[in-house]
């Protein structure tokens, strides 16, 4: 039995032994001494890719496995799996074709900008843009006393000490190359003019990362959602009080407010969202407001402005969702 009538055999569905069949797992000349360990790597490729994608594709049909723009998208991301070592690369690729048939991705030429990207991307180098992703979710920006929005650099720079440690034992010029190199892929943009020195090669994620991101993630995890991530959430319009005329020796309390804008895709129906006024210069009191409702997305409260006469920074962000 060849090494394509043995992977076709490990599926029972029809449809998946049909794809199988179309995949040239062998290739090279047949006379070369490593005929036997070039079949059994492209094998166990193909075995890896065939797995993922009978994991993460919607059923699949006749109708649909004979269509042009989903042949087409088979065969060159077929072809770039086997042409991969990394078996965590693999699986990734076979998402990215899963994702189309769950209508996560329209297969032409938005897919084939996807495939090309993620082809040229070292799995090392996604690892690096998930992590920093991962932190940019984790922390969303936050408002300053001076009713002034975080800005991307501002939030980099409040990050990028814990993203850097996950280097480990990288120097500052294997990072600063590295981070250098992923900017060829479009999935990250370096700040012009920011921090090149000692904290590395400062920037963001885009928005093709993101589009990269969920057109590769697991089904198991895309339909996991349970509860939303902090980074849905978004703090907009605030507005920080500020009394005046100045008082010398006064203690200040004043009122806040703002709104929240949510671009996640989960349900919200019983949660709530805890904002917290922290104040930079002391360990003073933090108020934390549950937001019960989401329907108009809408908060306010008070912080302390001043203190015996002298302002207090302070800055309102996202703590939890619950």
């Amino acid at each position: 039995m060849s090494v394509v009538e043995d992977l076709a055999l490990a599926y029972d569905n029809p449809v998946m032994r049909a794809l199988v069949q179309l995949v040239p797992v062998i290739g090279g000349p047949i006379d070369t001494v490593l005929f036997g360990a070039i079949t059994q790597i492209n094998a166990r490729r193909a075995k890896t890719f065939f797995d993922e994608l009978a994991r993460g594709a919607a059923a699949l049909d006749p109708q649909t496995i004979g269509s042009e723009p989903f042949l087409h998208a088979f065969f060159c991301t077929s072809k770039a799996a086997l042409g991969t070592r990394q078996r965590e690369k693999i699986e990734l690729l076979a998402r990215l074709l899963a994702s189309g048939t769950r209508g996560v991705v329209e297969y032409g030429d938005d897919y084939e900008e996807l495939l090309a990207i993620l082809d040229e991307t070292s799995h090392e180098e996604l690892l690096t843009l998930s992590r920093l992703s991962t932190l940019e979710r984790e922390h969303p920006h936050v408002w300053f006393h001076t009713s002034e929005r975080e800005t991307d650099e501002e939030r980099a720079a409040r990050i990028w000490p814990e993203f850097l440690s996950g280097f480990g034992s990288w120097n500052y010029d294997r990072i600063r190359a590295h981070m250098v190199r992923l900017e060829r892929t479009g999935l990250y943009e370096a700040f012009h003019g920011g921090e090149v020195g000692p904290n590395g090669h400062q920037g963001r994620t885009t928005d093709s990362y993101r589009r990269l991101a969920a057109a590769t993630q697991a089904k198991e995890e895309s339909n996991h959602l349970e509860k939303p991530f902090i980074g849905d959430f978004e703090l907009t319009a605030v507005r920080m009080t500020q009394t005046d005329p100045y008082i010398a020796d006064a203690t200040q309390r004043s009122p806040f407010w703002g709104s929240v804008a949510y671009h996640g895709t989960a349900s919200l129906e019983g949660r709530s969202l805890q904002i917290a006024v922290e104040y930079l210069d002391k360990d003073d009191e933090a108020l934390v407001l549950p937001l019960k409702s989401f329907e108009e997305m809408k908060f306010e409260g008070e912080f302390l402005e001043r203190k015996y006469g002298s302002g207090v920074r302070c800055h309102v962000r996202i703590v939890a969702v619950l």
